[in-house]
């Protein structure tokens, strides 16, 4: 269980939210997956900003990860975060950007993925709806499927306010 510095987070109905200091959060429990719209179909350069919601439940980040095809030549891995759209007060409008590491991908295209390990000893809480960010955006893939959205993955493990 890892405790969490800082920031306030409200939780609860409207009117009637409970407010707990984030360093009061602990992440425990099963690391799971927040969004993923990859798929295996043909894709495209320049994907946008994809968009993914919490449902309400704060995470603690674990992992970020994109795909950059670039018609079979991969892409230097740059630096990978979330943005905040809305949710509940007390959260930064930015995640850290991460340095994101290669890994290949289909057909072992050097650099295809990139992802970043999110470390856990200060860790990233989100709560509310975010875009997935890639500072290389030009070779970012998507396709129809994902409706031009650049592919994503992001896991992460619960963050439990205090009982």
């Amino acid at each position: 269980m890892l405790g969490v510095a800082g920031l306030v987070l409200a939780s609860g109905a409207p009117g009637g939210a409970t407010t707990h200091p984030l360093s009061t959060y602990v992440c425990q429990g099963s690391q799971r997956t927040l969004f993923d719209n990859t798929n295996g179909l043909e894709v495209a350069n320049g994907g946008g900003l994809p968009t993914f919601s919490t449902h309400g439940k704060a995470y603690c980040v674990t992992y970020i990860q994109t795909y950059h095809w670039n018609n079979g030549k991969g892409s230097y891995p740059g630096h990978l975060s979330l943005i905040r759209v809305s949710g509940p007060p007390g959260l930064p409008k930015h995640t850290h950007f991460f340095p994101a590491k290669g890994s290949p991908g289909q057909n072992n295209v050097v650099n295809a993925n990139a992802y970043a390990d999110v470390p856990t000893n200060r860790p990233t809480i989100i709560d509310g709806v975010y875009h997935c960010s890639d500072t290389v955006r030009a070779t970012w893939s998507a396709n129809k499927q994902s409706a031009g959205a650049g592919f994503c993955i992001v896991y992460g493990d619960p963050a439990v306010p205090p009982s």
